[in-house]
């Protein structure tokens, strides 16, 4: 007698099959919205982090009689993404002194960098085009991770003792931070803040009045 042999594979049903195709976008979605979350956090920090450095600033020219330059570093390693504070202070017959580094150099939250080449919304400024009563040194009074740096790689804005902002602008000046997010169809990671894949960066805003120096936050 014959025996016939019979199979027990059987593939998925449809019905199997979306139930798993549903189960993996939803996972997806939860991990996007979770490294969204993540990213957010970390702009929010730095930004909350960057009030605080502007507030210190504008009160030691206050308190010091002195000018407190915002400095970011705007070539190299920490490009856009590491700052420190300098005050030019008077000595006691009233003549201004040097440069001295207020705060050693520091660093925003990873993936979080001040927004670059935006002259029409930014308030910091090419080194030179800010009028300081005393002109920044040629080699940065403070070293970067070991090595000397020209101030000619550097961004700034200053404040004036009167806590109000150089330059004597009567309209808002803005400093933007943005996260880093990288183009899906290039991979690159856009620094200018603009759109990616149609959709605008999540952003930080410092807006300031120059003739006050008072700040306020904008966020998206």
């Amino acid at each position: 007698m014959k025996t016939q042999s019979i199979s027990n594979e059987q593939g998925f049903s449809i019905v199997e099959t979306l139930a798993v195709v549903a189960i993996m976008s939803i996972l997806t979605a939860l991990t996007m919205t979770t490294f969204s979350s993540l990213q957010s956090a970390s702009l929010t920090s730095s930004g909350n982090q960057i009030v605080d450095v502007l507030a210190m600033a504008r009160q030691n020219s206050i308190s010091q009689n002195a000018y407190t330059a915002v400095v970011i570093k705007s070539q190299g390693t920490g490009a856009y993404s590491s700052y420190c504070l300098l005050q030019l202070t008077r000595q006691d017959d009233g003549t201004l002194g040097a440069w001295t580094a207020l705060t050693p150099w520091r660093s925003l939250g990873r993936g979080v960098v001040f927004e670059s080449g935006q002259s029409n919304d930014t308030f910091i400024s090419s080194s030179g085009s800010v009028d300081l009563p005393q002109p920044l040194p040629t080699t940065f009074p403070l070293p970067f991770q070991g090595q000397q740096i020209l101030t000619s790689t550097t961004t700034y804005q200053c404040y004036q003792p009167d806590g109000t902002l150089m330059g004597g602008q009567a309209s808002a000046l803005r400093l933007r931070l943005i996260e880093q997010v990288a183009a899906p169809s290039s991979g690159t990671i856009p620094s200018q803040g603009a759109k990616v894949s149609g959709q605008e960066a999540n952003y930080y805003d410092l807006v300031f009045i120059s003739n006050t120096g008072v700040t306020k936050i904008e966020r998206p």
